[in-house]
């Protein structure tokens, strides 16, 4: 064990298996050894938390510790220990094929661990290998999958599509999700969504105001405002945000703008790599004014990245006729919104491949927003029998 001094007090760095891993105070981390050999470590997180990899004879698993005195932790150790006992309950609540599964939960003295599944693929926002990327000239993993095919990242949208949709139908609103909650997987082409410890039930209410949890990247306007309500609405504007950073390009100064402002800003429409009518919708995502979301329910005819990559329009006997889907706007009241997830998911059936009537899909929909702005019902289905008249 070494001790040192570093810019925010003390650290000490400690070793399990020839890993070195970092803290503030000691702690021995051996008990670790009996479920089986430590493989990897992340001990710069801000939760309060310290990560490792272990594998035995049934495979590799992730083990996330509270209650040890991290180095960049944002809570105490007893705050660590808090937010990660009632994370366990929503990783439960929240299981999706796509979100990292949670295997058992358990106290060891002073510390609290959740065990899941490892996940293989590389983070999105693995800001602790940062300064090695930059040192060692390596492309990170987020460049790297921006370079991907659009179909590749289309897919991974709509496995976050699909991750919100089951958080808002189980009554949570997601907080603190931002890229650093992906670990793509580029061997396999598989997206999976870790870090989900700050989501809540509804209703929410930002009782931190500017301090809220999340990135100044993608935070919506409510997230920065105290007492104002957090819901799926802000949601959309996340999945929008989160979106524009996947198909938009931006350069370090606008990246350095959104902090400086504490607002998100879209690219323009000359650094978007999709079609015009998707700008349009993800733009009105992203909107700083108040949002009117869309509900789309799909019961599509296989899997969302099957569907995307047949023909839509023509030829009529394209199997995506059998699809049922209902495209409900509303004004963003709390009391109206079921689950908007999908207002990104619908465009992304209907243009990818270059639907060519995907200018009247968006002139149909702005058509029943003044509908709204009316106050007219805030309930509109549309059978996809006549979308495809259109």
């Amino acid at each position: 064990m070494l001790l040192f001094l570093f810019f925010g007090g003390k650290m000490v760095i400690q070793s399990i298996n020839g890993i070195s891993y970092r803290l503030r105070t000691a702690h021995d981390m051996t008990w670790l050894n009996k479920y089986g050999k430590v493989f990897s470590v992340i001990d710069e997180t801000g939760s309060g938390c310290i990560c490792f990899g272990v594998e035995n004879s049934q495979g590799k698993y992730f083990f996330k510790v509270a209650g040890a005195d991290t180095i960049e932790g944002e809570v105490s150790p007893a705050e660590s220990i808090a937010s990660l006992k009632n994370a366990v309950q929503i990783y439960r609540d929240l299981a999706h094929p796509s979100l990292i599964t949670l295997k058992d939960s358990f106290q060891y003295g002073e510390l609290y661990a959740a065990v899941f599944d490892w996940a293989d693929g590389e983070g999105l926002f693995d800001h602790w290998n940062f300064d090695k990327y930059k040192t060692e000239n390596i492309t990170p993993p987020y460049q790297r999958f921006k370079k991907l095919p659009i179909d590749n990242r289309l897919n991974a949208v709509s496995d976050i599509i699909s991750f919100l949709e089951n958080t808002a139908a189980k009554g949570y609103v997601a907080c603190d999700f931002y890229d650093g909650s992906l670990i793509y997987d580029f061997d396999r082409g598989k997206l999976t969504i870790c870090d989900i410890d700050f989501f809540r039930k509804a209703p929410v209410v930002n009782t931190l105001g500017a301090d809220y949890w999340g990135t100044k990247r993608l935070k919506a306007p409510e997230e920065y405002i105290k007492g104002a309500v957090i819901d799926e609405v802000t949601n959309v504007f996340t999945l929008g945000a989160i979106i524009f950073d996947i198909f938009g390009s931006f350069s370090g100064a606008d990246i350095a703008e959104r902090y400086e402002k504490c607002a998100f800003i879209p690219c323009s429409r000359n650094k978007w790599e999709l079609s015009d009518a998707l700008y349009s919708v993800v733009l009105r995502a992203v909107s700083p004014r108040k949002r009117a979301a869309i509900y789309v329910h799909q019961r599509l005819c296989g899997t969302f990245p099957q569907c995307s990559q047949q023909v839509i329009y023509p030829p009529l006997t394209n199997p995506l006729q059998n699809c049922i889907i209902n495209i409900v706007l509303f004004t963003g009241n709390v009391t109206h919104i079921v689950c908007p997830f999908h207002v990104i998911g619908v465009f992304l059936c209907l243009i990818k491949r270059k639907f060519v009537h995907s200018e009247y899909v968006v002139l149909l929909i702005s058509f029943y927003m003044v509908m709204i702005t009316l106050n007219r019902k805030p309930f509109f289905p549309i059978s996809w029998s006549f979308l495809m008249l259109l």
